[in-house]
């Protein structure tokens, strides 16, 4: 729990915004395209595309070009959103 709770003190809002755009997006598709997280995340296309590098690195977020360029997010990712909402009910606080 120690790296995730340090990754979740990395992350931007604009971050936690992407994440949930792909945790919504998975809804209906398997891998959500960038075009789709941009809208729900009401970042640009550009934006996401730039939060997504930066977060890469924690590996939240997976990637494929097949059948088309998506990205889905892992159990890491739903657990950091988890805290984070147990973190905006003051439930927990980091």
């Amino acid at each position: 729990m120690k790296p995730l709770a340090k990754g979740y003190r990395t992350l931007t809002r604009e971050d936690f915004s992407v994440l949930k755009g792909i945790e919504t997006g998975m809804r209906h598709r398997e891998w959500v395209p960038v075009e789709e997280i941009a809208q729900i995340s009401g970042l640009s296309p550009a934006r996401v595309d730039f939060r997504i590098r930066e977060i890469a690195p924690l590996k939240l977020v997976a990637f494929t070009t097949i059948p088309y360029e998506g990205y889905q997010i892992g159990f890491d990712a739903y657990d950091i959103l988890a805290l984070d909402d147990l973190v905006k009910r003051d439930a927990v606080r980091s």
